[in-house]
């Protein structure tokens, strides 16, 4: 046995935030207001987190700061924590976030017709080129 590992990494953890502090401390009732606050909010932040993430101005802070190694990019937290997310109120999340998944949508079903068009029209020249063989 290896004994116990008094130091930690900065972003790997095998104790709890909640065993790290003490039942009675008086942050605790706070920290329940956030935890349930932050739980009615999770699906419009992680919505706008990979909007904000994906966007060009992500992309490319992500492939300046990468480090890239044998087919493999990896970013250290850091770099990740260097990101500034643009956080605007959350109506104006709501509406973007929106407008995106319309966008997406739209873009799917034109794809989807695109393909639809794009096999009618090999059939089409195949069968011309058959009409043309056999005249």
């Amino acid at each position: 046995m290896r004994g116990d590992d008094l130091q930690q990494q900065a972003m790997f953890s095998y104790i709890s935030p909640e065993a790290r502090v003490p039942k009675d401390h008086p942050l605790r009732p706070i920290q329940i207001m956030v935890d349930n606050a932050l739980f009615e909010l999770a699906p419009l932040c992680r919505a706008w987190l990979v909007l904000a993430l994906n966007s060009p101005v992500g992309r490319e802070y992500f492939a300046r700061s990468s480090k890239q190694t044998t087919n493999l990019a990896s970013i250290n937290m850091t770099q990740l924590k260097n990101f500034l997310i643009p956080v605007p109120p959350t109506e104006e999340q709501k509406r973007i976030v929106t407008k995106v998944d319309q966008l997406m949508t739209l873009c799917d079903k034109l794809e989807a017709k695109f393909n639809q068009t794009q096999q009618h029209s090999e059939k089409l020249m195949i069968a011309t080129v058959r009409q043309l063989l056999v005249a």
